[in-house]
């Protein structure tokens, strides 16, 4: 530390200024990171449906799979037979959202060669949708053992996760958008008390530090007049 008042005033000052600014900007590049945009997640299909994105939904005729792309206005829609063909559409036009399954959107995007993030795209919280197909079978058939047999020992041999990783989803987005979720579920959202509560710390930091500040300087003109005397 000087010895000189000035300096160490001039010195006190610029440690002020640099605790002050970095503390704004960390608090500033948070928020930012946080929320940059300070823009709202479309997170129900009744929001979906308000927006002005074009929407995509499935719609079965004839026992075949019809895609329809609904514009904004909802008057009007493209029809897609082939679901490649539409998320090639979707993935060129921003303005196109996809009412859709995971594991749908992951092995179509696997096909399409396309390693985006799981980021680049949002689940919906809560389920608004509900596509089974599967086999059904009696309890009573004859048949049900070997079948139980047959998919348990296809379980243990690792088959079924072979079959995930170079058919369904060859590029590993669908575990990786697994990862991500699982990682992105730990952090919360800050609250007004969250994101300001830092300042309070700096408040009684920098409340002590000029007190003992001025205590040091009247202690030093104490013992000046102390020696004056003398």
């Amino acid at each position: 530390m000087p010895r000189s008042h000035s300096l160490r005033t001039i010195f006190f000052t610029w440690i002020l200024f640099s605790i002050l600014f970095m503390t704004v900007f960390q608090a500033f590049m948070t928020s930012f990171f946080t929320d940059s945009g300070k823009l709202h997640q479309i997170d129900t299909v009744e929001e979906l449906e308000k927006s002005n994105l074009n929407l995509t939904t499935i719609i079965n005729k004839g026992g075949e799979d019809c895609w329809r792309i609904f514009a904004a206005n909802k008057s009007e829609y493209i029809v897609f037979k082939d679901r490649c063909t539409m998320f090639k559409y979707f993935l060129k036009n921003k303005n196109v959202a996809i009412l859709s399954s995971e594991e749908m959107l992951m092995y179509n995007l696997g096909l399409l060669k396309k390693r985006n993030r799981s980021s680049s795209f949002h689940k919906l919280s809560n389920p608004v949708m509900s596509v089974h197909r599967s086999l059904i079978m009696d309890s009573s058939s004859a048949y049900m053992p070997q079948v139980n047999k047959l998919i348990k020992r296809l379980v243990q041999a690792g088959i079924i996760d072979k079959i995930v990783e170079s058919v369904v989803d060859p590029s590993g987005f669908w575990k990786r958008s697994r990862t991500d979720d699982s990682i992105l579920d730990n952090f919360v959202a800050l609250s007004f008390f969250s994101h300001f509560f830092f300042f309070v710390y700096l408040i009684v930091g920098l409340i002590i530090s000029i007190v003992v500040f001025f205590g040091e300087l009247i202690v030093c003109k104490f013992k000046i007049r102390i020696r004056i005397p003398s």
